[in-house]
């Protein structure tokens, strides 16, 4: 069992460009050992999961979730919300 005390779940659908800036928005959380981001890449078709891969690194609280297909914004939420 973890020992994270907050989970924060954003689903992301073809956010590339917006990743970085979210990551930096994060950072005080992200400073935090108890908290955890979970990013949902939800079927985008950009280059989103990269950018979450890029700016995920450095941080061992930040963590990608990949759905291959998107199939609403409540299954992004939801299957992150399982992962946490």
């Amino acid at each position: 069992m973890s020992d994270m005390k907050l989970s924060l779940v954003i689903p992301c659908f073809n956010e590339a460009k917006n990743i970085p800036t979210l990551i930096k928005g994060c950072a005080d959380l992200l400073s935090n050992p108890n908290v955890e981001l979970i990013l949902v890449n939800n079927g985008s078709l950009d280059e989103t999961e990269k950018e979450i891969r890029i700016a995920a690194k450095g941080h061992k609280n930040c963590r990608l979730i990949n759905i291959k297909q998107n199939i609403g914004y409540g299954n992004g939420i939801l299957t992150g919300l399982r992962s946490a």
